[in-house]
């Protein structure tokens, strides 16, 4: 009877925890850019290739079970999820992975960030 106690109560509360998460998780649905990025790269396989699109299609193929097998989709669409559809949530900005803005000029790219590590009580 104990047994039976315990386990309602724990899926009550993985029940509870899965409808708090829904409400705060909801507005967060972003671009997916590093998942475009994946898939823009895919695409990009065989360009090369000239003459018969089979070719093409064969390498994309082969390189999308490759990317499943080692879970490289799955692990963008994680790091999308919980890394940059926040920050696009919480800055309103897209997030722009491995491209220019479109008719920028190196210059006029943003400077990279730094980090610089002191000790304590230095600057």
């Amino acid at each position: 009877m104990q047994a039976l106690k315990k386990m309602v109560r724990n899926r009550l509360f993985a029940l509870l925890l899965l409808a708090l998460s829904v409400v705060p998780l909801s507005g967060c649905y972003g671009h997916f850019p590093l998942t475009r990025a994946i898939y823009q790269a895919n695409g990009s396989v065989g360009g090369e290739i000239q003459g018969d699109s089979t070719q093409k299609k064969i390498a994309q193929s082969a390189v999308m079970w490759v990317f499943v097998i080692i879970p490289v989709y799955g692990i963008g669409a994680i790091g999308d999820a919980l890394v940059f559809n926040v920050v696009e949530f919480w800055t309103g900005e897209t997030v722009q992975i491995g491209q220019a803005q479109p008719g920028a000029t190196l210059a006029q790219q943003p400077a990279p960030v730094s980090v610089k590590v002191v000790e304590a009580g230095r600057r």
